[in-house]
């Protein structure tokens, strides 16, 4: 959900529970200020009445005048209650047929010092319909002002929030391995202001510290590289000379394959320096089964040397956008580990359909830790020249092309495969 969504999804919620609450509580205090106003009628129209029954009964006593007045009744009561009492009562009117609510007053009065009862009534049709409108043009009012407000609220939302989605446009066009700078203009509000000002100066410094490491690794590559291969050389050249001895030649051949191996560990950890830094920038449409085909091809030698039977892919044929030496660098690792991890005679099989690649081969009885094969210098394999490195550079090549990877083990068989379309990034099966 987007910030701004949330934000008016509260004032819509909060504007709406106001009006559920409002109206209703309009409406009953409208209609209690008017049934006080009927009740205080009718108590003026009994004090009238009382008065005219008064000088009526004296004159004829014991005859119950007749007032000409159908909301008024007089009958002799059984006793004399000293308060007047008010309820609300529904009479069919047969004129309108219809039922008609009535407000009545009962009040006991002492005539000729007899008790009766006087029922006044008042009809509340007319407030009734008055309160109905009033009610009405309140609700429509709230309603008008609830969606006024819902309007008038999304966009002054979107103009003070367009600041902020210019900023994030101009984020996500950013790289840090380019020279331009990001520059904001000024958008009128503090906040905005402020982190424009914070963002401008942290890309700055990301832009450098980029610079100075991808410096570090141009230069890490020369340097090592050099004094690395002039170590070699003068092994080599010392293993010809004689006389020599078998321990000395021992010792020699031993200092070699160190030699050998932190020339590959060098080697290893540049190219996973220069993948993090994105040096690795152009991209291309690459066919993966005819890439996985002219690597395969590369390995024929180790192939036939341990016997392997090897099988690439099916009839699908999926294609990607990506840089191509990255892709070749993650399929020669994927095919050199399926070689050099299997056994004598054993399988090595490609597998593709339209969002996978799946690289499966015989080796170990027993599968491998998922939780540690992807990283750094966490081997799993005896053999003593596997760096540990392999399967990082193919995970971070997967990560920086949005692949997913995972890896199986089932029928004896080490599998590991390429989600294409992202998958789940690492786990098991």
């Amino acid at each position: 959900m987007r910030l701004l969504q949330g934000t008016i999804r509260q004032y819509f919620l909060l504007s709406l529970v106001a009006m559920l609450l409002a109206i209703p509580t309009f409406y009953v205090l409208i209609r209690a200020l008017v049934q006080e106003e009927v009740d205080e009628e009718l108590i003026v129209e009994k004090v009238a009445v009382v008065k005219k029954l008064q000088e009526k009964m004296t004159k004829n006593p014991g005859v119950i005048p007749d007032l000409l007045d159908n909301d008024l009744i007089i009958i002799k009561a059984a006793k004399f209650i000293a308060h007047d009492s008010f309820y609300n009562e529904t009479i069919y009117d047969t004129t309108l047929r219809e039922r008609i609510p009535h407000r009545v007053l009962v009040t006991h009065q002492l005539l000729n010092n007899k008790p009766y009862e006087i029922l006044i009534r008042v009809s509340m049709l007319d407030y009734d319909n008055l309160i109905e409108v009033i009610v009405a043009v309140q609700a429509f009012v709230m309603v008008l002002l609830f969606i006024g407000l819902q309007v008038i609220n999304r966009k002054l939302s979107k103009r003070i929030w367009d600041p902020f989605y210019r900023t994030l446009h101009q984020l996500r066009r950013y790289r840090v391995e380019e020279q331009q700078a990001l520059l904001f203009d000024k958008t009128g509000y503090l906040e905005f202001d402020d982190l424009n000002k914070a963002i401008t100066q942290l890309t700055e410094r990301n832009h450098k510290a980029y610079v100075s490491q991808k410096e570090f690794v141009e230069n890490a590559s020369h340097e090592l590289q050099t004094p690395l291969t002039i170590f070699q050389t003068k092994l080599e050249l010392l293993m010809q000379t004689s006389p020599l001895n078998s321990e000395q030649a021992g010792l020699i051949s031993s200092m070699a394959d160190t030699s050998q191996r932190m020339n590959r560990m060098n080697k290893a950890l540049l190219l996973l320096s220069k993948i993090d830094n994105q040096l690795y920038s152009g991209k291309e449409e690459i066919d993966l089964k005819q890439l996985f085909n002219e690597t395969v091809t590369q390995f024929e030698d180790a192939i036939e040397q341990k016997n392997l039977k090897v099988q690439v892919g099916n009839h699908s044929r999926p294609k990607v956008e990506a840089n191509r030496t990255l892709l070749e660098i993650l399929a020669n690792n994927l095919v050199f580990n399926a070689i050099r991890h299997n056994m004598a005679g054993g399988i090595v099989e490609v597998s593709f359909n339209d969002h996978e690649v799946a690289i499966e081969n015989t080796g170990s009885a027993k599968p491998l830790d998922p939780d540690q094969i992807f990283q750094r210098f966490k081997k799993q394999s005896s053999d003593a020249n596997s760096l540990g490195l392999g399967l990082e550079i193919i995970s971070k090549i997967c990560r920086i092309n949005e692949f997913g990877l995972r890896y199986r083990f089932h029928d004896n068989k080490h599998c590991f495969i390429i989600d294409l379309q992202g998958g789940n990034g690492k786990n098991s099966e």
